[in-house]
């Protein structure tokens, strides 16, 4: 970043980030202000659960000595998370390297809350907290267990003996963590914290990933079925940025041109080349196309895709003709 100095930086950051803005209105990009922060939160469950005891005014005073790393942790967390926040199209795991901050948090809150000598209503939060996700562990793997029994259809549904064994250990957890809630002590503490990490580990390592595997768009399936059809060195531009995934699985590089204003703008030896819809909406192009194809790239099946990229043909006269004369040429050239 020194090397680049702040225009090179500049640069680099708008092209990584920039292009978001180009494809979304307004409406779009409120909402994605709005589900973002819940999307965290979603995100770090169960331990996200805690941290509301932050907001009680009360309970930040009996931090004691913790206040002045609490105070710490706050900053690392609320300082970044407007560059992830903002930029349309944002994923959880953009702030996924701040997440240990917030186990901290959680973690400290866990050690107040569930601490003798606090005051009863502070101590209650604990066993509260505990028992509530035995149950909802206990829930969990029984639906789990019922839609792959059932004749549903959902990104969730699982093997049938995958379920089995996922609704056997996960009431076997809940019972664990119901037991642990049951004394304060510190056995019981530990025992808590780990039954619920446990059920996490396991959820995210089995049913998650059975499921985002079943839901996830083949981009790179769809971009190399592309590059079969396109003529043989055919030469592939984009006008404006395209999106990162598209260029990442196409291999090959691609140039990014203005977008033209005029045909005179465009070189006569584009015939192929890249669009975003909301910008060759909004601003069509000066000569006449097609559409040779229309590729997600988001990264899980939706009905409305947001993220796509057109590939388009030329079909205008002179476009064609320079086809012709090149092909032509290319004939001539073995014989002299």
């Amino acid at each position: 970043m020194l090397k680049l100095g702040a225009e090179g930086a500049g640069r680099m950051y708008i092209n990584d980030v920039g292009h978001r803005f180009l494809e979304l209105g307004w409406f779009i990009f409120s909402t994605h202000l709005i589900e973002y922060p819940f999307e965290i939160l979603v995100c770090l469950l169960p331990w996200s659960g805690l941290l509301i005891v932050w907001c009680n005014t009360r309970f930040r005073r009996t931090l004691g000595q913790a206040r002045t790393h609490a105070v710490f942790l706050m900053l690392c967390l609320a300082i970044p998370f407007p560059t992830v926040w903002l930029p349309p199209g944002s994923r959880p795991r953009y702030f996924m390297c701040l997440y240990p901050c917030v186990a901290l948090l959680a973690a400290i809150a866990a050690d107040r809350v569930s601490r003798t000598r606090n005051s009863e209503k502070w101590r209650i939060v604990w066993p509260i907290f505990v028992r509530a996700w035995a149950l909802a562990i206990a829930v969990v793997g029984l639906l789990v267990l019922v839609v792959a029994l059932g004749d549903f259809k959902t990104w969730l549904k699982q093997p049938k003996d995958l379920a089995a064994l996922y609704a056997l250990v996960s009431l076997a957890v809940a019972g664990v963590a119901w037991w642990a809630a049951a004394a304060q002590s510190g056995l019981r503490r530990r025992a808590a914290v780990l039954a619920i990490a446990a059920f996490v580990a396991l959820s995210y390592d089995t049913i998650m990933i059975n499921a985002f595997r079943g839901t996830t768009v083949d981009t790179a399936g769809a971009v190399a079925r592309l590059k079969q059809r396109l003529p043989a060195n055919s030469k592939l531009v984009s006008f404006g940025p395209t999106h990162h995934m598209f260029a990442f699985y196409y291999h090959d590089h691609i140039p990014v041109c203005p977008w033209p204003e005029t045909i005179d703008e465009v070189d006569a030896g584009v015939r192929y080349f890249l669009v975003e819809p909301g910008q060759v909406n909004r601003t069509p192009l000066p000569f006449l196309w097609e559409v040779v194809d229309d590729i997600s790239c988001d990264r899980h099946q939706e009905q409305a895709g947001k993220w796509r990229v057109i590939v388009g043909r030329r079909t205008d006269p002179a476009a064609t003709h320079q086809t012709s004369v090149a092909g032509a040429g290319a004939q001539r050239s073995p014989g002299g």
